[in-house]
């Protein structure tokens, strides 16, 4: 078995590569071309720099493992071969991307925007009232690693009420209060909420899921924070939103497009924090990415069931 290692973090003789898939060969691709001539004898890719040259010189491929959350492109590309197996990075990521969620509802809400603003004028600004994360309401949209240990930061942390939508009605697990499905759902539950945490993956069925009538659906008061994709939201009904005073704030950490063009309106409105997607940045994740592979590649070599297979007909 050939695996070719096209994420960093891993060199071709770690020895927890040999010891998880004994007899198998590692090769580290260090260009696109590089990578295509690995191609034709490779069964498996850790990462997907430059997958659609790979998949045109690599028959033998059965197992792609991506070390993002988000799989949207990857389903893409694997459109036509579904003998490949594809995993996900997902749990990797679960406490930087909770704890920035945590840090952009927290500026929000204590202003920390405009005092930033204040300090470059050297302006002695004050105002009041700040608001309070403890007692309010945060609704999460999309309830898996990320919404989970972010429910568990609000709930135990903050003292927040935590509501929750999902793709399928449930019971409330763990740190959630209520949990809501389907579109009345989803309406119901934002109605309800003084933040929202956009944490889902982008799927067919989750493109625009928070339009203009379920932006309509917050109170003035709220603010909305987006760490799934951007294209879940619609960008320019927020857009409006967040100009007119109809919603207080946004914290966003993606965007539709990415990078957010440089003329966009989002760059300048003053209830408004951008972070350019890297929420999931930490040394930590990188660990948890290799840890992650590594046990992958030994459930691969002995043929067990892997983690966070993605299920084509979801999108996760």
């Amino acid at each position: 078995m050939k695996v070719i290692l096209n994420e960093g973090g891993l060199a071709a003789d770690d020895p927890r590569l040999l010891a998880a898939a004994p007899g198998a060969t590692f090769a580290v691709a260090t260009s696109e071309d590089h990578l295509r001539a690995l191609g034709p004898d490779a069964e498996v890719c850790w990462g997907g720099r430059w997958l659609p040259a790979l998949l045109a010189t690599a028959p033998r491929l059965r197992w792609v493992a991506s070390m993002s959350a988000g799989v949207e492109g990857y389903l893409r590309h694997l459109a036509d071969r579904p003998e490949i197996r594809l995993t996900s990075g997902a749990g990797t990521f679960d406490v930087p991307i909770a704890e920035h969620l945590m840090a952009l509802l927290l500026a929000l809400r204590r202003g920390l925007p405009e005092s930033f603003r204040a300090q470059q004028r050297h302006d002695w600004h004050r105002r009041g009232p700040l608001g309070e994360l403890r007692d309010s309401t945060l609704g999460i949209v999309g309830l898996g690693h990320i919404g989970s240990e972010l429910a568990r930061m609000a709930s135990v942390g903050f003292g927040m009420n935590v509501l929750a939508y999902r793709r399928r009605p449930s019971s409330p697990p763990l740190h959630v209060a209520e949990v809501f499905s389907g579109r009345d759902g989803l309406l119901a539950m934002l109605r309800r909420c003084d933040q929202v945490a956009v944490t889902a993956a982008l799927t067919p069925e989750t493109r625009g899921l928070l339009d203009a009538e379920a932006l309509d659906c917050l109170p003035p008061h709220a603010v909305i924070t987006n760490i799934g994709r951007g294209a879940v939201i619609d960008q320019a009904a927020l857009t409006e939103r967040l100009a007119d005073g109809r919603l207080a704030g946004a914290g966003l950490d993606v965007f539709d497009p990415e990078p957010l063009p440089a003329d966009h309106a989002l760059w300048d409105l003053p209830n408004v924090i951008v972070t350019p997607h890297h929420a999931g940045s930490s040394p930590r994740t990188g660990e948890r990415k290799v840890d992650l592979f590594i046990e992958n590649l030994r459930r691969y070599a002995a043929r067990e069931p892997l983690l966070n297979e993605v299920d084509r007909s979801r999108g996760y």
